[in-house]
């Protein structure tokens, strides 16, 4: 969903009497209520937070480590490379054929259209 805050249109000052809104949806929502229902308790913002921490040391790790190893020989960035791009075909041509499948109706349950035996 696509939320955009009304509070004061290009360079003309916001309204200070009116409180801000959020819009979504041409429902008019406090920003407050609204960002409440998107985290909502403090639980929520404790592990919103460190979720955030966590992957600011694991950037930091990261970066460390990349920046200590020795580069790779050329012919290994190729090979990565291509293995990268036939990756990404095979994902694509995999997904493909889910959609495929899926419109032709190969996906259906199985039926029995026989009448049972006696």
């Amino acid at each position: 969903m696509v939320a955009v805050v009304a509070g004061g249109a290009g360079n003309k000052p916001a309204n200070p009497d009116r409180p801000r809104t959020v819009r979504a949806c041409y429902n008019e929502v406090p920003l407050q209520e609204a960002m409440e229902d998107a985290v909502g308790t403090k639980n929520e913002w404790f592990l919103v937070g460190f979720l955030a921490a966590l992957f600011g040391v694991v950037l930091w790790y990261c970066i460390t480590v990349w920046r200590t190893t020795p580069s790779m020989p050329v012919y290994a960035n190729v090979i990565m490379g291509v293995s990268a791009v036939l990756a990404i075909v095979a994902g694509c041509g995999l997904i493909a054929l889910m959609y495929y499948s899926q419109r032709n109706g190969y996906d259906e349950p199985a039926r029995n259209d026989r009448t049972p035996r006696k």
